[in-house]
Order: C-alpha cells, then structure tokens, then sequence
C-alpha cells in the first residue's frame, strides 16, 4: 500500500442553488443526464441526477437561516470554480452551441488559447451563474 488516498474517480458533485426546479429543468434539458430521484429532505428538496458518469446533486442551502439572500454563484470566493464537461470531439462542442442558443443560454466563445492544454473550452452559466465548462480535444489536422 501506498501512502496516499487510492480514488478511481469521483462519485458526485453536490451543488446549492437557489431553486432545485429551476435548476432541475436547466440541466436536464441541456445535458443528456438521467434523472435518478427527487428527495424530501428535512432542510428541502434534492435532485439527484446523472451527466456522463457523474452523479450530480442540487439542494437547497443547508441552513436556510445562514443562507444570504439574493446570493449567485462567485468564482472569486474560496470552493468551487467550475464544473468541466468533457465533449467527445469539436463537432459535439459545435452542436452544444446550438443546443445552448436555441435554449438561450448564456455561452462564450470556444477558445483554444490554453498553452499547454490540448483543448478548446467553452463557458456557459446555470441560472444561479454557475460556471459550467464544456471541452472538447483540439483537431491535430
């Protein structure tokens, strides 16, 4: 045995935001995710779904009463700065433009100016401003 923690991926990624409907309805309708189950929980709804081979939980805050009102998502503050997708190739991350501008979502540009990172990255935001990333590899021809 070594002495570091053995993973083979991650189980789940757990986002808060501030309505689990809305936030449901937007990544089912953009990602091809499955939905699991929709819980009651004592401190509010919970969403559970697929995307890929990730699990991926929307929830409430916690603690309501700690929640600070009308709060977005800031990639500034200490946690989480985005969540990356991986597209199989350029033309799947082409037909999530599409997909994203006939949903209106908000979308930049892919951009493929990473030095030293094969791939083309594009940016598109949940309805709390969560920044949500889709890559696909950059075509060697």
């Amino acid at each position: 045995m070594t002495d570091k923690i053995r993973t083979v991926g991650v189980n789940h990624i757990s986002l808060t935001v501030s309505d689990v409907a809305r936030s449901k309805a937007f990544y089912l309708a953009l990602f091809d995710a499955q939905h699991i189950r929709d819980l009651d929980l004592p401190s509010g709804p919970l969403c559970v779904m697929v995307i890929g081979q990730t699990a991926l939980t929307l929830s409430n805050p916690p603690h309501k009463d700690k929640a600070i009102p009308g709060d977005r998502f800031d990639m500034n503050r200490i946690g989480l700065d985005h969540l990356s997708f991986n597209a199989p190739t350029f033309a799947d991350m082409k037909h999530a433009m599409e997909i994203c501008d006939a949903q209106g979502v908000q979308r930049g540009e892919p951009d493929d100016q990473r030095p030293g990172l094969p791939l083309f990255v594009m940016t598109i935001w949940d309805p709390d401003g969560i920044q949500l990333e889709i890559t696909a590899p950059v075509d060697p021809d």
